[in-house]
């Protein structure tokens, strides 16, 4: 037996363990088809949880059964070292799905009524995505280039990017609500909770979740422990400290700045993210109408290496107080903020409390403008 046969039953039993361990809702087990796949090295992962480690490897079997009695949302990779090896999303639930691969591509046939909507929503998100990363890659094209240019027309460029990439993530918003609102008497939704929380507010998912009626699987206790942590940035709730080193390397409390007296906006952000650095000048304007009256920022980075996070600082001309652990993602204001996504932004009043969270764009003027006036 070789090392990949080992390796594929040491994953399958990984997989049947995880399955075994999931809440039971349905008696058969599962099933996926493979086609066109042999002698490829796959891998499934959970699609709500994708840094996880893989619940399956596999290389040669045609068919694989796993004990799973609960539906739930995978995706399976061909691991052949690339950045844009194929990959296809599916439902694994009491229908079994055939993944086929051709000419390079993966897809996906048969399966429940569970998993032909889960894939319309995912080639529909997939569509938006792509518009989104386009956009990126244009931003990362020309946004060099536009730093030669005068300030105003840079300032323009920058929020016609920044208004494209909103209007984008207000159509994702959209799809998810539609998704919420349609499907009340299945799993569907809750395939999408991280992002949906993300983009249409906690109050609009705790609400639904109060009367969603799968909202008890124990499946939901990650969504649970989300709220919670969401619970931190709803409107009135206390300033919660962290410590992180500034700039010079000297640890620094985020209530340093917050519930001191002044209007504080706290920016998640990092270097390496482009709706960041164009959401900047946005920023960076408002602290110059406004810094005057008492407004203060402190920037949160969720960069990983020092000489980045502080290139971007002198690049993009930031003069507020900033802070990081130098950890990424796995920086402490992520988990204790529930922060998913960048740029994220909190303004606390002057008391240290929760005042308003997601303002960008124009909201950032139009809100300080209501507590500072012209």
């Amino acid at each position: 037996m070789n090392n990949t046969h080992i390796f594929m039953k040491k994953y399958i039993m990984l997989f049947v363990a995880a399955f075994l361990a999931t809440t039971t809702l349905m008696a058969q087990n599962a099933k996926i088809y493979l086609k066109g796949l042999e002698g490829t090295f796959i891998t499934i992962r959970k699609a709500t949880a994708p840094k996880d480690f893989p619940i399956l490897a596999d290389s040669a079997s045609s068919v694989l059964e796993s004990t799973l009695k609960c539906p739930t949302p995978l995706f399976l990779t061909i691991e052949n070292g690339k950045k844009d090896a194929p990959k296809v999303y599916f439902v694994n639930d009491e229908v079994p799905v055939t993944i086929t691969l051709k000419n390079d591509e993966l897809t996906v046939s048969g399966g429940s009524e569970l998993n032909k909507k889960y894939l319309d929503i995912r080639g529909k998100l997939g569509k938006l995505n792509d518009e989104y990363d386009n956009i990126l890659k244009e931003y990362a094209e020309k946004g060099e280039a536009m730093k030669k240019e005068p300030e105003e027309k840079q300032r323009e460029y920058f929020q016609s990017i920044a208004a494209r990439i909103r209007d984008v993530n207000e159509r994702i918003a959209a799809l998810y609500k539609e998704v919420y609102e349609q499907n009340r008497d299945n799993l569907l939704p809750s395939f999408f909770v991280e992002r949906a929380t993300q983009l249409l507010g906690f109050d609009y998912v705790a609400e639904y979740m109060a009367t969603y009626k799968f909202a008890d699987l124990p499946a939901f206790d990650p969504i649970r422990k989300e709220q919670e942590a969401n619970k931190m940035k709803m409107p009135g709730a206390k300033v919660v400290d962290f410590v992180m080193n500034d700039l010079s390397g000297k640890p620094v409390h985020l209530t340093d700045w917050v519930g001191k007296g002044n209007y504080v906006l706290v920016d998640f952000w990092a270097s390496w993210c482009g709706p960041c650095r164009a959401e900047m000048p946005n920023v960076k304007a408002a602290y110059a109408k406004y810094h005057t009256k008492g407004f203060e920022i402190v920037g949160v980075s969720f960069d990983s290496k020092k000489e980045a996070w502080e290139k971007a600082v002198n690049d993009l001309g930031i003069t507020w107080p900033q802070m990081s652990d130098l950890k990424g993602w796995e920086c402490e204001a992520s988990d204790l903020y529930n922060i998913k996504s960048i740029p994220a932004t909190i303004l606390f009043d002057p008391e240290g409390r929760v005042y308003k969270v997601g303002l960008r764009g124009e909201l950032i003027e139009k809100t300080l403008k209501d507590i500072y006036g012209e």
